[in-house]
């Protein structure tokens, strides 16, 4: 199971588990800094196990990332944050539920298992090997001491082996497998009459007392919607770093401050084959020691690990660990393996988790990077930290000038030498920019914005990036008047006549197909477009979708007559459709390779909603107090 999580390790698992260290700053601002790691505040409590709001920054940075990495530049967190809080507060709790039934069910994971999960990760690695301290710094950079950042990847861990143990449970029988398969290649021989609404709208008549009562009855429908129009004042620490410089000598002693980033750890690259002690030690030392006596001899090192190693994670690898540095393995593997030169075997070593014979195959020793050469890293780093510091202040300065001077924002912009600028006319839904943002919305339509015309309070938009509004105008809904709204009246009135008309003569139609009757001549007498009977599979693109999903989604006809019904499409038309018959898909013509493939998805399908149940299940039994108004 441990590799499965580690082939895992360079992708969405991996990017999950560290997407706060790479986020935290963009997402939370320069207050994260500055702020303890647990505030003791709750997100949620779970079955007494209190879950705090840090974790919940941590699941919402995690799952932003995810979303941002599917939809690429077209993602905006304005548009997602409401739904992103709800599925990190979602998410923190199914870990919390997850992780107490795996430790009362005695599951649990080794400290070697969890090195070799954090070594793999990309993110913590220099010249392609784990560098511990590259691990410690980027733990320092997010403010996530690294006793919380192990507990949380070691939940992940336990997490996953039921999602593994119960996923895999799944099983797909021959007769499954076969079923799914003449589904899936399904064939219906279909015909079907569609009665465009056009035909019927072009004919329909809408007469003037119609249209008054129609805006008489429904005036709201035709207001203008309400709007506002907002100037404001902006400070972004992006914007500032673009115009900040930095010297040479700021360069030269921030490298000083943190070479130790650019310093590479001491590394070795081992593989070992581990004995668990089982229920007598001195057997499984025995065992080792003659494992120890065949290398000495020649045999395969691969081969033997292969064969009687119990580490999950590095058997089927011949018993290769990777390169690894100090401070990741258990403390008497990790001294044998540095005391080790290139090539040699060590003798039984013993660890908490058994008897271990080593072989160091490679070695690194640690190199530090000359300043040249991280340089161009150094320089956007030092303009945002100085463009932090600038944040800060001026975030401060402008939220109490606005606050004291509550009516205009000219002395703020004056003092500030900010520009004021203005969003347009935007609805309560939004609109473009930072119209667009909740938080901005909110204000503007607060009491105090709308009503009293006053400054807003500071509002943080994240990414160190904030703004006071004020209202410029309002306008208010309205009703417009009769005649301006009169043509949208009568295409209303007109496509509510053509779709009452379109259903009863496809309804008159539907009857005289159900009779038997042919459908080419109904579509004669109805005035309809008939498309012929035709064998058709399931996705094949012949058809709409949604006639194709009601053609084979009707019930097989118990004494092989036609079945006929109707359905309405998005636009209005109004189709009846018959399925003379149905043809499974041939199980001959079925290859070992497709049954296989069919097999592993159902199965793992099958596993999935397994696990789901199960998740259901604990979180049904267990008591849970969540605490949105604590989270930000």
């Amino acid at each position: 199971m441990l590799q499965t999580i580690r082939d895992r390790a360079q992708g969405v698992f991996a990017w999950l588990i560290i997407g706060a260290i790479i986020l935290s700053f963009a997402l939370w601002g320069v207050n994260s800094y500055f702020e303890d790691s647990d505030s003791g505040v709750h997100a949620a409590i779970v079955n007494g196990q209190e879950v705090s709001v840090f974790e919940y920054q941590i699941a919402f940075n995690n799952e932003q990332a995810r979303i941002q990495q599917m939809l690429g530049d077209s993602f905006k967190r304005d548009m997602f944050e409401e739904q992103l809080r709800k599925s990190a507060l979602d998410r923190v709790v199914d870990n919390t539920v997850l992780t107490q039934y795996a430790n009362g069910n005695g599951m649990r994971v080794s400290d070697s298992q969890l090195g070799q999960m954090i070594q793999s990760i990309d993110a913590f690695h220099e010249n392609g090997a784990f560098s511990k301290k590259a691990y410690e710094q980027q733990l320092k950079t997010s403010g996530e001491p690294v006793a919380m950042f192990e507990s949380r990847v070691r939940k992940a861990l336990l997490a996953d082996q039921i999602i593994q143990g119960v996923g895999s449970t799944g099983v797909a029988t021959q007769k499954d497998v076969e079923r799914i398969y003449k589904l899936r290649e399904q064939e219906r021989e279909v015909a079907y009459l569609t009665f465009p609404l056009d035909n019927f709208r072009k004919a329909v008549v809408v007469a003037d007392a119609d249209i008054v009562t129609f805006y008489n009855k429904n005036q709201v429908k035709y207001q203008t919607p309400e709007m506002i129009d907002l100037e404001y004042v902006s400070v972004s620490a992006a914007d500032m770093a673009a115009g900040i410089q930095v010297t040479d000598s700021e360069i030269a002693t921030y490298y000083d401050d943190q070479k130790s980033r650019f310093r590479g750890d001491e590394q070795r690259r081992a593989s070992h084959i581990l004995i668990e002690f089982g229920s007598d030690e001195a057997m499984a030392k025995q065992t080792a020691q003659g494992l120890y006596d065949r290398l000495k001899k020649g045999e395969s090192f691969e081969a033997l690990a292969k064969e009687f190693s119990k580490d999950p994670g590095s058997a089927a690898q011949g018993g290769d660990l990777g390169f690894f540095a100090r401070g990741i393995m258990d403390k008497p593997f990790e001294d044998a393996a540095f005391a080790l030169a290139k090539g040699e075997l060590s003798q039984p070593v013993k660890s908490k988790f058994g008897y271990h014979i080593i072989r160091v195959d490679d070695s690194k020793s640690g190199k530090e990077k000359p300043l040249d050469e991280v340089k161009s890293s150094l320089v956007p780093e030092l303009k945002r930290q100085k463009a932090e510091k600038l944040y800060v202040d001026k975030a401060e300065s402008l939220s109490t000038m606005a606050f004291e001077s509550p009516r205009s924002l000219d002395g703020v912009v004056s003092k500030l030498g900010l520009e004021k600028k203005t969003t347009g006319f935007f609805q309560r839904n939004g609109g473009p920019g930072i119209a667009s943002n909740p938080k901005v919305q909110k204000a503007a339509f607060s009491p105090d914005v709308l009503n009293e015309g006053v400054n807003s309070e500071f509002i943080d938009l994240g990414d160190s990036h904030g703004v006071v509004v004020r209202m410029k105008e309002h306008k208010p809904a309205q009703i417009r008047p009769l005649e301006e709204v009169r043509l949208q009246i009568t295409n209303d009135l007109r496509d509510q006549t053509a779709r009452k008309e379109a259903e009863a003569k496809g309804k008159l139609a539907l009857e005289k197909v159900k009779a038997g009757g042919d459908m080419v001549l109904i579509a004669k007498e109805f005035a309809a477009t008939a498309t012929p009977r035709s064998w058709v599979k399931r996705n094949d693109g012949m058809f709409s979708p949604e006639v194709g999903k009601a053609a084979f989604s009707a019930a097989r006809s118990a004494d092989a007559k036609p079945v006929a019904d109707a359905v309405v499409l998005a636009n209005g038309d109004y189709v009846v459709y018959s399925v003379y018959s149905v043809k499974d898909g041939d199980l001959t013509a079925l290859s070992p390779d497709e049954k296989t493939n069919i097999a592993k998805g159902l199965a793992s399908s099958i596993g999935m909603d397994e696990f789901a149940l199960l998740l259901k299940s604990l979180k049904d039994k267990a008591e849970i107090k969540k605490f949105p108004g604590n989270l930000r």
